[in-house]
């Protein structure tokens, strides 16, 4: 749960409030970052480095809250630090090629707190719609480039694990006629029809 832009999940190590932009984060959705680093130099830059983020996902399962979720951090450049939550996730690609199970579970459950919180729905369109993102897709809506890797972010398991309760194993149901077993496959994603169950109904979830 999120009360006043604050997980009452969390850990809490508050960032200097010089490092933020002043007004109000509509909190739009969410910049998930490969940190590159580890526990100590996140920690350090939090309070010493040139950037800023609302939040750190580390390896041994703690996640971290730095600053409040309304608060204007600097995380990916103007147009997603205006309005989209950044977090840090701890590990290296070339070590730690994907976050592991602990790191999924904060991401998933990060994402549902924000999901209601907020009134969107979790989203990987591949447009300026979609509400959950990557540093590299930070220029579509006037953010920076930057050198974080592609890949480390398991969408596919983030997306299963953020899946409505009670659906059958078929899975998906696209408009072409598809079926998929996950949420988000081979670059398609729910487009307004929805769930297909195993009795054969056809339920629509996802706002068109």
């Amino acid at each position: 749960m999120i009360v006043d832009g604050w997980l009452d999940w969390a850990e809490r190590m508050p960032g200097p409030w010089s490092k933020t932009n002043s007004g109000i984060n509509p909190a739009r959705g969410l910049f998930l970052h490969s940190a590159e680093g580890y526990e100590d130099t996140l920690l350090h830059l939090i309070i010493n480095g040139p950037y800023s983020w609302h939040a750190s996902n580390l390896m041994d399962g703690r996640f971290i809250q730095h600053y409040p979720f309304t608060a204007r951090v600097w995380h990916a450049g103007p147009g997603p630090n205006q309005s989209y939550i950044g977090v840090e996730d701890e590990g290296l690609h070339t070590v730690e090629t994907s976050l592991n199970d602990a790191q999924v579970t904060n991401a998933v459950r990060l994402i549902d707190d924000l999901s209601k919180w907020k009134g969107w729905q979790p989203s990987r369109t591949g447009s300026t719609d979609q509400t959950l993102w990557e540093h590299r897709e930070a220029p579509m809506i006037g953010g920076y480039a930057s050198a974080c890797p592609d890949g480390r972010i398991p969408w596919d398991k983030i997306m299963a694990g953020l899946s409505p309760a009670g659906l059958a194993g078929v899975g998906i149901h696209y408009t072409d006629g598809s079926d998929e077993e996950i949420w988000v496959a081979n670059g398609k994603v729910p487009d307004g029809i929805g769930v297909r169950y195993e009795d054969e109904r056809i339920e629509k979830v996802w706002p068109v």
